[in-house]
């Protein structure tokens, strides 16, 4: 399977799981684009500092996940919190998207600073488990592999992982 195909079942699935309007807009709108965009050649990065990375298996989707880790071009970002990467699908793997898709992933007992985004935000929780604030809430709650998490846009977000690696795929509307 090709990362673009992963992709595309990550949004398969969140297809399925969404509840509201908005977000099936969302996805569908992606779905859509990823169509017609245009993959980069990319360089892929070390990936490293994460101990934990055999306990992605939470899902089917986290275990193939591990098949793409060594060729993605990962971006370490100690300033967003402690043990966690991004992989920013639109600046490094991807032409004509009029949003950003990505991955992130959290060490185990790691934290995603938190921050606020211009957009509405979609994540599917692919591994893990942890405590997400988001859209508005000013407490944290509990999460695991399978939720879909909104934030709406300029709300204050923020992610704490638990004892294993927190994986997610995420949407931010530009």
């Amino acid at each position: 399977m090709d990362i673009m195909n992963y992709v595309g079942r990550c949004l398969d699935v969140m297809a399925v799981c969404v509840e509201k309007p908005l977000h099936s807009e969302m996805v569908e709108k992606v779905k859509s684009n990823l169509k017609d965009a245009s993959v980069k050649e990319w360089t892929p990065s070390a990936f490293k500092n994460f101990e934990d990375i055999a306990y992605l298996k939470d899902t089917k989707l986290a275990t193939q996940f591990q098949e793409f880790l060594p060729h993605l071009p990962f971006e370490m970002t100690p300033e967003m919190g402690n043990g966690t990467a991004i992989i920013q699908m639109q600046n490094s793997m991807l032409y004509g998207m009029d949003c950003q898709l990505g991955f992130m992933i959290i060490d185990s007992n790691g934290t995603f600073a938190e921050a606020r985004h211009a957009g509405d935000v979609l994540f599917l929780i692919i591994n893990g488990s942890g405590h997400w604030m988001h859209n508005g809430n000013d407490t944290y709650e509990q999460i695991s592999a399978g939720n879909i998490v909104y934030n709406a846009p300029m709300q204050l977000q923020g992610t704490k992982a638990n004892h294993t690696p927190l994986l997610a795929f995420y949407i931010v509307t530009e």
